[in-house]
């Protein structure tokens, strides 16, 4: 009986051997790449910067970063629904909110969860 578990065993360790030296190696992590942007974005580099609560829209061109500072939030978030963009504003945030603006469109920005519209960021394709 233990002539056969050592066998049995011997086997399995030889399986786990040939198993290792067959497996492709590991390979380290690489970062995403993301394309550049296109030739119709906007020029490299370019940034909005605007302060809402503000009467007037805020307009921006697809691809350029927008800079929005929050000012009269008191622990809400800020929701730009058009373009994905929810962020934190309030105490213990630094109440600025930082976006690539990439739909095409006229989009509101509100305060959840009051609903308030403090704004509108245009986009122009």
């Amino acid at each position: 009986m233990a002539r056969q578990l050592a066998l049995w065993a011997a086997i399995l360790f030889a399986i786990a051997l040939i198993a290792a030296a067959v497996a492709p190696p590991e390979r380290e992590p690489q970062a995403p790449v993301f394309p550049a942007p296109g030739a119709g974005g906007a020029p490299a580099g370019t940034a909005i910067d605007g302060t809402l609560p503000a009467s007037q829209p805020l307009v921006a061109t697809v691809g350029s970063v927008v800079r929005l500072r929050i000012g009269e939030a008191l622990g809400d978030h800020v929701v730009i629904s058009g373009l994905g963009v929810r962020a934190p504003v309030g105490p213990g945030t630094t109440d600025l909110v930082e976006f690539v603006a990439d739909s095409p469109g006229r989009w509101p920005v509100r305060l959840d969860p009051s609903g308030t519209q403090i704004g509108t960021v245009e986009v122009q394709g």
